[in-house]
C-alpha cells in the first residue's frame, strides 16, 4: 500500500527551481564526463472554497542523457574475418548505455469541501506527459540489420517513448528504400476506481468511546495492445538476421495482440 499525502493549503503558494548534474571521472576512457543535467520547475498554490480548499500545481522536469560507453574493442562482435568497414567503427564510442532524455510535464489539483450533515467532498486528479529518448544497440556497417546505403557508417537506433517510436532505425528486409522511423506498437491502459468510506463513533461502557469505520471499493482497469506500423513487422528476406526490436503484428492484434519480433535494426 501506497499512502500519498496531498497538499491541503487553503491559501498561499509555492515556486522552487533547482538544477543539478553529474560530474565524472570515467577511467574507461580517461574523460571528465558532465551530463545528465536535470532541472526541475515547481508551482503550486491554494485557493479558499467556501469552507473547504482547492490546491492546484504543476511541474516541469527535464533529465539529461547519460553514457558510460568505452571505447568500442570489438569483443565477440568483430571477428579476425570481419570486414574493413566493421574495423573502421573501432576505438569509438559507439554504443551508449546509460539514462535516457526525459522530459516530464506534470499538473494536479486537490479539493476538500465540506457538505451538510458531516458530509464533505473530496476529489483530486493528476497529469503527466513524458517525452522520452533511448538509445538502442550499435548496428555494425556490414551487419545483416544495416543497408550500407543508407548507414555506410553504421547505426545506433534511438527508441522514443512518446509514440512508443523508433528512429534513426531501418527494417533491413525491405532493402534501402526502408523507412528510418517507426511506430512499433500502441498501448493503453485505463483505470477506473470508486470507493465510499463511513464513520461513527459509538457510545459503549468503556472510559473512552470508540469508532466504527466501513468502505467499499470498485476498481476496473484495462490494457489494450495494438499493432504497429507495417513497416515495423515487414519480413520479405528470409535470409535476414533474427530481430532484436520487438513489434506487434497486424495479424495477430485481433485475437490478443502478442509481441512478434520485427527485422528493426
Amino acid at each position: 500500500m501506497v499512502n500519498i499525502i496531498l497538499d491541503d493549503s487553503p491559501s498561499g503558494g509555492e515556486a522552487s527551481l533547482s538544477y543539478g548534474e553529474n560530474d565524472t571521472g570515467f577511467k574507461p576512457t580517461n574523460q571528465r564526463l558532465r551530463d545528465g543535467v536535470t532541472t526541475v520547475a515547481q508551482l503550486k498554490h491554494g485557493f479558499a472554497v467556501g469552507n473547504g480548499f482547492v490546491d492546484v500545481g504543476a511541474e516541469f522536469r527535464h533529465r539529461g542523457s547519460t553514457n558510460r560507453a568505452g571505447f568500442d574493442g570489438g569483443g565477440f562482435f568483430i571477428s579476425d574475418s570481419d570486414t574493413p568497414a566493421n574495423e573502421a567503427t573501432l576505438g569509438q564510442r559507439n554504443f551508449a548505455p546509460g539514462d535516457g532524455d526525459a522530459k516530464d510535464q506534470d499538473a494536479w489539483y486537490n479539493l476538500r469541501l465540506p457538505m451538510d450533515d458531516g458530509i464533505e467532498l473530496y476529489s483530486f486528479a493528476t497529469y503527466d506527459h513524458r517525452d522520452s529518448l533511448g538509445a538502442a544497440f550499435f548496428r555494425y556497417p556490414d551487419s545483416q540489420a544495416n543497408q550500407l546505403a543508407v548507414y555506410p557508417n553504421g547505426y545506433r537506433p534511438q527508441t522514443t517513448g512518446v509514440n512508443y517510436g523508433l528512429r534513426h532505425s531501418l527494417n533491413a528486409s525491405l532493402g534501402p528504400t526502408s523507412p528510418t522511423t517507426f511506430r512499433i506498437g500502441d498501448f493503453k491502459f485505463d483505470q477506473l476506481a470508486l470507493n465510499v468510506d463511513a464513520t461513527r463513533q459509538l457510545a459503549t461502557a468503556l472510559a473512552k468511546p470508540r469508532d466504527l469505520a466501513v468502505g467499499a471499493e470498485y476498481r476496473h482497469e484495462k490494457y489494450q495492445s495494438g499493432a504497429g506500423d507495417p513497416a515495423s513487422s515487414a519480413m520479405r528476406s528470409p535470409a535476414s538476421s533474427a530481430a532484436s526490436t520487438s513489434s506487434t503484428r497486424p495479424s495477430r492484434c485481433a485475437a490478443r495482440c502478442p509481441t512478434a519480433s520485427a527485422l528493426l535494426r
